[in-house]
């Protein structure tokens, strides 16, 4: 089973966003190991790879003051307050979709969709927060805006909380959140 799985995983494309190919080939093995996420392979009835999801969890601090009214009260029904930093942020603990990718190695319609996927890893989400709890849904997203259009359109319904520049690669990447 773990050669047909690595061998899977080998055979994962995603050209329009090679940080999701990466992680599958180079990081999701050695993260599950690790007990850091854990990552759901997506197959066909043919046993062919079609999107894989990987899920963990993520302390963060967000800053409500950048929100609406309503969202910011929301947060604050799931957050404590932030130690003394400033009076507008607060520290959450949310779920975090840390990867979910389509694999085009079969070409460009793979059999699954995006918000397919989605629906697969807010399931596993609902999930655990029927077991451990909690109430927010965070994810990053590189500054593409089909990559924003696609996280904040419904049904996935996520909206903006900041943004992180990453020293690592220099890019800069989109915060959202969504509450269950």
């Amino acid at each position: 089973m773990e050669s047909f799985v690595k061998e899977a995983m080998d055979a994962f494309v995603c050209p329009p966003n090679t940080e999701i190919e990466d992680f599958l080939k180079l990081k999701a093995w050695d993260f599950a190991h690790r007990h850091f996420s854990i990552t759901y392979l997506v197959l066909d009835e043919e046993q062919r790879l079609l999107g894989y999801f990987t899920l963990t969890h993520k302390n963060l601090y967000v800053d409500a003051g950048e929100l609406s009214q309503t969202r910011s009260r929301k947060l604050k029904t799931f957050a404590c307050d932030s130690d003394g930093k400033e009076e507008n942020m607060f520290n959450v603990s949310a779920f975090l979709i840390a990867q979910l990718g389509r694999n085009f190695a079969y070409g460009h319609n793979t059999g699954i969709s995006g918000d397919a996927l989605m629906d697969m890893a807010m399931g596993k989400l609902r999930e655990a927060q029927g077991i451990v709890g909690g109430g927010i849904v965070f994810l990053e997203c590189e500054d593409e805006p089909k990559f924003l259009n696609f996280y904040q359109r419904d049904p996935n319904n996520f909206f903006l909380i900041g943004e992180r520049n990453s020293v690592h690669d220099g890019k800069c990447y989109h915060q959202l959140i969504r509450f269950f």
